[in-house]
């Protein structure tokens, strides 16, 4: 196929390729009912920092309607707290809690190996490239 067409395929396939990986972490988090958003959020706010829902909205690549009503539920499954923002008492960050991060942990060694299988069937290389391309894709 030439450039041009591949080019012009490329939207589609991206959006092919995210549903083949969502559906196989769906896969993974389904027993426990952790829906893939839900997973991100917590991989997101596991370094311990918290968030304002816009900020978080933007680094999930989710609308703030909807990561709103996600951080609702998740907050009703004590996996996130809400608290004040020290130094702006008008926002709330989202902090992930104790049982969310038992969450993570629980499905860590599975998640492992669906990423090694992903790295294998690239190769290190390939996935290293693939991981700068699409970073490129990105805004800043």
């Amino acid at each position: 196929m030439p450039d041009d067409q591949l080019i012009r395929h490329l939207p589609g396939l991206l959006a092919q390729a995210h549903r083949e990986i969502h559906t196989g972490l769906a896969r993974i988090l389904k027993p426990e009912g952790l829906p893939v958003e839900q997973w991100r959020i917590l991989e997101t706010l596991a370094g311990g920092e918290g968030f304002t829902l816009t900020a978080l909205a933007e680094r999930v690549g989710m609308h703030l309607p909807a990561i709103s009503k996600t951080i609702d539920r998740m907050v009703t499954r004590a996996l996130v707290h809400r608290k004040r923002h020290l130094r702006d008492q008008r926002s709330v960050l989202i902090f992930i809690s104790e049982f969310g991060v038992e969450s993570i942990h629980s499905h860590e060694a599975e998640l492992n190996r669906y990423h090694a299988a992903l790295v294998e069937r690239l190769g290190p290389r390939g996935a290293g490239r693939l991981t700068r391309l699409l970073k490129a894709l990105l805004p800043d």
